[in-house]
């Protein structure tokens, strides 16, 4: 998550895991669609937390990739 718009206009940067959601606030999410669409109907308990780490284990993936790709440019 990259922020917290609150209702009393307030503005949450990368909060943490501590920090509390309220009714009114307005979440800004970044990240791939599948991902995205996928929060949607993540559930609490085990098999929320093992579909976190699923997510994460993709997400670093891609990034090792990427950088992969951008080494192997520099070379070219």
């Amino acid at each position: 998550m990259l922020g917290i718009h609150r209702a009393n206009g307030d503005y949450v940067g990368v909060p943490c895991g501590k920090t509390r959601i309220h009714a009114e606030d307005r979440l800004v999410l970044y990240g791939p669609e599948q991902t995205m669409n996928e929060l949607d109907v993540r559930r609490r308990g085990i098999s929320g937390d093992q579909a976190h780490d699923r997510a994460v284990g993709e997400t670093q993936q891609r990034r090792e990739a990427e950088q992969r790709r951008d080494e192997q440019s520099s070379y070219d």
